[in-house]
């Protein structure tokens, strides 16, 4: 099943400088794809910070929850 790509998702050329860092799997397969594992960080990393300005405001007060 195919999704939509998000901005956060890494490109192909990040991917390959990404993949090289992650360690490998020695004793049984890898049952998720790391690369998705990867693109759901960036992404909830992303939002995690805009909702935190949002409820935040510019002067640090928290406006709401």
């Amino acid at each position: 099943m195919s999704r939509k790509a998000y901005s956060t998702d890494v490109s192909d050329v990040e991917w390959d400088l990404i993949k090289s860092m992650i360690p490998v799997q020695r004793k049984r397969k890898r049952e998720v794809d790391m690369r998705k594992v990867v693109n759901a960080i960036f992404y909830i990393n992303t939002f995690a910070k805009i909702r935190a300005y949002k409820n935040f405001g510019k002067n640090g007060k928290m406006t709401h929850i």
